[in-house]
């Protein structure tokens, strides 16, 4: 059996929905994420809208978008939104110049190595796993991470996390990772740029999720 389905992008909408948004959590920085397709909206025909709306970052996973992103507007931050393979990392260090994200003691080091043989840093945000379970340095693990924060060929520009649940009613275990992050976050003071990112669209939308 055949099911058709059509759905209308309306680019005009998608706009004022990122102003919306971005007015919304000011003074924090808003990241359009833009992966898969733009969800299956469109990434090409969205990516120009999000960025003439004010979007503070772009969140992406493939260099194939990145490089969208770039033709767009080559100072905007892009931010990878998964660990990359190696010829991923060589393409954006070289031409794209994407903001990773590491999670794990075995990426920091070949970013690190990266970084170093370019002679220019990677920018880098620490991925921390308060709870989601995907990925991420446990928290746990804080003299690894200040240690990764040390490495020469990186560039700590924001520390992050991903929420588990935020759209559930009862919001204890969302309130659980918060306070983990910041507890964390706090004792990393020094070793981690003060930009902190709580990565899921119900935290955006909620003021109650916010610290």
């Amino acid at each position: 059996m055949q099911s058709h389905v059509t759905v209308n992008i309306s680019p005009a909408t998608f706009a004022a929905n990122v102003r919306h948004l971005r007015q919304r959590v000011q003074p924090a920085k808003l990241c359009v994420v833009m992966k898969a397709d733009a969800y299956g909206h469109g990434f090409e025909a969205l990516a120009p809208v999000a960025v003439q709306a004010g979007a503070d970052y772009i969140g992406v996973c493939t260099n194939p978008e990145a490089e969208v992103v770039r033709r767009l507007d080559s100072d905007i931050p892009v931010l990878r939104l998964r660990s990359a393979l190696p010829d991923e990392y060589e393409e954006s260090a070289r031409s794209l110049h994407l903001e990773e994200q590491v999670g794990s003691q075995h990426v920091a080091d070949y970013v690190n190595d990266l970084g170093r043989r370019r002679g220019n840093p990677v920018p880098v945000h620490i991925k921390i796993d308060t709870g989601m379970g995907r990925s991420g340095f446990r928290t746990g693990e804080i003299e690894t991470i200040k240690g990764v924060c040390s490495l020469k060929g990186l560039r700590v520009v924001g520390i992050m996390t991903r929420l588990a649940n935020a759209d559930d009613v009862d919001l204890a275990s969302t309130h659980r990772q918060l306070e983990t992050f910041w507890t964390l976050r706090n004792a990393l003071d020094g070793y981690t740029s003060s930009w902190a990112s709580m990565r899921t669209s119900t935290t955006t939308s909620h003021r109650h999720c916010w610290p």
